[in-house]
């Protein structure tokens, strides 16, 4: 059996790094996941069709405040078993990222969050450094993993949303949240 993930990528006047983002899940070796563009421009842009031939791909204009209501308002029209958050500009380190995750997932199907490990760039695409995860144990002192590299299982988002009160910080908190409610960290 093999997991099914939901991948909401958000972006705001991004359009450019938007198609590098959407090229980038084009070359994933696995076919398992479907794609929710959470637009909260005030530019409406399609996203080209030729996406949608290459996997599910709905589009969703939201002008919400900040975000954490994009997250929120991506959650609801997932359908995958994890769920996974992109912004615009953001790329998969492999292709081969998703089977791995899935590999994991299957082997271990208690998980209900799984961090992996970041890499972050420059302009021209040279790699700064890698945000490895922590241990959830220290997440008191801050964030253990960047919110790209986590990985929900979508009926623990689906009742648990992000808090939109503030403006930074919710991913942490949310996470903090998640902790202290016992669920199940990887």
């Amino acid at each position: 059996m093999s997991t099914c993930f939901s991948i909401i990528v958000i972006t705001k006047s991004n359009y450019d790094d938007l198609i590098s983002t959407l090229e980038s899940i084009s070359e994933i070796d696995y076919r398992e996941f479907e794609v929710i563009v959470v637009n909260g421009s005030k530019e409406e842009y399609a996203t080209p069709a030729e996406y949608e031939n290459r996997y599910p791909l709905s589009e969703i204009h939201d002008e919400g405040s900040g975000i954490y209501h994009a997250m929120n308002a991506g959650i609801q029209h997932i359908h995958g078993d994890y769920t996974l958050f992109m912004n615009a500009g953001d790329q998969f380190a492999s292709s081969l990222v998703l089977r791995d995750v899935n590999d994991l997932l299957q082997a271990e199907n208690e998980i209900d969050i799984l961090c992996g490990a970041a890499d972050r760039s420059d302009k021209e695409n040279s790699r700064i450094n890698t945000f490895w995860p922590r241990n959830p144990d220290t997440l008191i002192y801050g964030m253990i993993a960047c919110h790209q590299s986590i990985y929900y299982r979508s009926s623990l988002l689906s009742k648990h949303k992000f808090d939109e009160s503030t403006r930074v910080s919710n991913d942490w908190r949310h996470l903090l949240d998640m902790y202290r409610l016992g669920c199940k960290f990887k």
